[in-house]
């Protein structure tokens, strides 16, 4: 799966009391390029106190980039736990949350 559209640039927004936060236009823009979704993929950061985004069709990029070490060695016990460690990591804590016509997405409470 290419993706021919790259997220570029920044943005610094509020959350507001009742956890809503607005995705900005220019990275829905992109967003809706590549598919048909309305909708993020939260996830806590791998490395940082923070939450980081992106859209389904690179949530299934990321799937099929950790199946493909994997099936080269899935008779090896360590490779398995190996594989289900990182998908824990990669894939547990996300959540895809769609966003509303002015692209605002309520946070799910655990990820306030």
């Amino acid at each position: 799966m290419a993706l021919d559209h790259l997220f570029q640039g920044s943005a610094l927004n509020a959350v507001d009391g009742k956890g809503r936060v607005s995705i900005p236009a220019f990275l829905r823009s992109v967003i809706e390029r590549r598919g048909d979704a309305k909708s993020i993929v939260l996830a806590k950061h791998e490395a940082f106190p923070c939450l980081s985004a992106y859209d389904p069709a690179y949530a299934a990029l990321k799937h099929s980039k950790l199946e493909r070490p994997f099936e080269k060695e899935e008779a090896n016990p360590e490779a398995a736990l190996d594989y289900q460690q990182r998908n824990l990591m990669a894939f547990a804590a996300t959540e895809e949350v769609a966003y509303d016509s002015s692209g605002r997405i309520v946070l799910p409470p655990m990820m306030r």
